[in-house]
């Protein structure tokens, strides 16, 4: 029996470390997050004049999905940006034909058969539509996976960088001058990613602003700290080096998401080589998505990024070996522990004490302290995001009550869900 409480106060005391190391990085990404807007705000004032003098030519994929009117919505988003040269290249395999003829009348698009260098692996198209006025083309092809969806556009694409986007994510004005500018600021730069956000609707919902709290304060906490060196993006807009792309052989064959696998296998691709690799978040490239319509869709959603994020470190494994142990092994070791690993271990921890207390192995009193000052300072930086990114509120008697009720549902119910979600990406 004394061994057996040995062994939980050891797990236990584990589980404090670890705790204690997930609120300091929370804290540390809060922090560095303000002093990013900052920089990002200055550069901004001194690039601005010089946006026409500065580009390289850009080619952008957009995943058609299912809805016209999401596309259209992209489109049209896409048509505002600053950007001075780039094309717009629709892929689209799960429309009905009925609203792919009303999207080629309507975008003015006309058949245009075009050799395709097949320089990666990938379903061949069925039809190529291009516009007269805009630079703009439909590609038609088979329902196949999305990593094989974004390998033909890079085939078709023309410029030597290229961005992926679906269809309902909206940029704005500068979105396309955000995500290139490291291109110009660092020539080892392969890979850029940008944030995401839900967009408000109508009736503000508490489902959406539940998902820009979690969107800007849990999800892109390590890449907010590792910025220009972090090891993995997901989720937003993304740029990409169309030569580096096309030598690790282009996306992974699967449904698992933009980035996770194309990141790392670029750096482990450079890293063999002996070539500095690059990838940078960018928070300010912000993608706007419509508002999730049910909860469902949006665990749905976490679970999907979670066995993304498991495949493309299990496939890349090798990093560990490749870096000698050196700061790259600790952003892959950052990224195990605290991204992929965070819902089990957070779990599993719970459970241990649990298990502790009903033991008499812990006091009462002083739990109930641990549990207060954490959700205190939960709190605070709920309050310091939802401040800066979310929405624009003020702490007025009439505001506090819907925030608490929003921070009780975002730490409670609403955690607990998104953790069992994670969870089950992890073993699926």
């Amino acid at each position: 029996m004394n061994i057996l409480k040995n062994i939980l106060l050891g797990l236990l005391l584990l589980f404090t470390v670890f705790f204690i190391c997930r609120c300091l990085l929370a804290l540390g990404a809060v922090i560095f997050d303000s002093h990013i807007r900052f920089r990002a705000q200055q550069r901004e004032a001194f690039l601005r004049p010089q946006r026409d003098r500065r580009y390289m030519p850009l080619s952008v994929l957009v995943m058609a999905g299912t809805e016209p009117q999401a596309l259209l919505a992209t489109l049209d988003s896409l048509q505002k940006q600053t950007y001075p040269l780039y094309e717009i290249i629709v892929l689209e395999d799960c429309m009905k034909d009925s609203d792919v003829q009303a999207l080629t009348e309507q975008l003015e698009l006309l058949p245009l058969p075009q050799p395709v260098r097949r320089q990666l692996k990938c379903t061949p198209e069925t039809a190529i539509y291009e516009s007269g006025k805009l630079p703009l083309r439909l590609v038609r092809r088979p329902k196949t996976c999305l990593g094989d969806a974004w390998n033909l556009g890079i085939n078709i694409a023309r410029y030597p960088y290229f961005a992926c986007i679906r269809a309902g994510m909206q940029l704005d004005a500068y979105g396309l001058d955000t995500l290139m500018g490291p291109f110009f600021q660092h020539r080892d730069t392969m890979t850029t990613g940008g944030s995401i956000r839900k967009a408000s609707s109508a009736r503000p919902s508490s489902l959406t602003t539940l998902e820009n709290l979690e969107y800007n304060r849990s999800i892109p906490a390590m890449q907010v700290l590792l910025h220009s060196k972090t090891l993995l993006l997901f989720g937003g807009p993304s740029a990409y080096r169309k030569d580096t792309v096309i030598e690790v052989g282009g996306f992974p064959a699967r449904d698992d998401g933009l980035d996770p696998g194309l990141t790392l296998t670029l750096q482990r691709h450079c890293r063999k080589k002996g070539q500095s690799c690059r990838i940078v978040y960018v928070p300010e490239a912000k993608g706007v998505l419509p508002p999730s319509d049910t909860f469902p869709q949006v665990l749905t959603c976490r679970r999907s990024w979670q066995e993304g994020m498991k495949l493309a470190m299990k496939d890349n494994a090798e990093l560990l070996c490749l870096y000698r142990f050196g700061g790259g092994t600790l952003q892959y070791l950052l990224f195990l522990v605290f991204s992929l690993w965070t819902p089990l271990l957070s779990m599993v921890g719970a459970l241990i004490v649990l298990i502790c207390l009903f033991l008499g192995l812990l006091d009462n009193g002083l739990l109930l302290q641990i549990v207060i000052l954490s959700f205190l300072f939960k709190l605070l930086l709920s309050l310091s995001v939802f401040r800066s990114r979310t929405e624009k509120v003020s702490l007025s008697p009439r505001f506090l009550p819907r925030f608490l009720l929003l921070w009780l549902q975002g730490n409670t119910l609403y955690r607990l869900r998104i953790t069992i979600a994670r969870i089950r990406g992890l073993f699926a």
